[in-house]
């Protein structure tokens, strides 16, 4: 399993993830209307991944065997009282494909963030 920076060329795969890990893990709880129609190709077009400024969200790609299985973006904190902490952000989404078959791999454990720094 390789962590990495995402990459421009990673928001479709990152898209397919997202789409993915929403239909299955909100089936039931939001209507299956709204869930069906959502698209990789629309949410792709909401990722910045070549910005570099320190205000913006950030994504990190677990991939293996060239696919991306999982992502994890943060962002500078929004609470007035943890911007004076250098350094501190807050998680925004971690989304990952098939959890079941990762079970026990590092993709879903508390090891990858404190790995990743996030």
């Amino acid at each position: 399993m390789l962590l990495r920076a995402a990459e421009s060329a990673d928001a479709m795969s990152v898209a397919r993830v997202h789409v993915r890990s929403w239909q299955s893990a909100y089936r039931g709880l939001l209507p299956d209307e709204y869930l069906d129609k959502l698209r990789p190709e629309d949410r792709a077009q909401r990722y910045d991944f070549a910005t570099r400024d320190p205000q913006s969200p950030h994504t990190i790609v677990a991939a293996e065997a060239g696919l991306i299985r999982g992502f994890a973006t943060t962002a500078p904190s929004r609470d007035s009282d943890w911007r004076a902490m250098p350094n501190c952000t807050r998680c925004m989404s971690i989304l990952i494909t098939g959890i079941m078959a990762w079970e026990g791999s590092y993709i879903g454990s508390s090891r990858t963030a404190c790995r990743t720094g996030l």
